[in-house]
């Protein structure tokens, strides 16, 4: 089995518990036998601040931890996971500037 994980900090809000960093991350596993890539989609929240420990927090503007299966080419694996991704950090991007406006 195959695994691939990708995760960026895609960008900065304020959070109810002070600045906080946006994290985004895409969990890949590919079963080789059935041509199956599940990519698991989370996203979290972690404070900014130096004082503050980091553990990961939600707040309900995030976008909902999302499962994607697909019948895929191991050649393809590496490709569609960072497209899947792409498109995730985007959502999660777009909830964020939907937040800050809405302030």
């Amino acid at each position: 089995m195959k695994r691939i994980t990708i995760s960026e900090v895609a960008g900065e809000v304020e959070s109810s518990r002070g600045p906080a960093e946006i994290c985004a991350v895409a969990e890949a596993s590919f079963d080789e036998g059935q041509s199956r890539l599940i990519v698991q989609l989370d996203c979290s929240l972690r404070s900014a601040s130096l004082t503050q420990p980091e553990e990961p927090f939600r707040e309900d503007w995030l976008p909902a931890r999302e499962i994607l299966r697909e019948t895929v080419s191991l050649e393809d694996v590496c490709a569609l996971t960072r497209e899947i991704f792409q498109s995730w950090i985007h959502k999660v991007r777009q909830s964020a500037a939907n937040v800050a406006v809405a302030m």
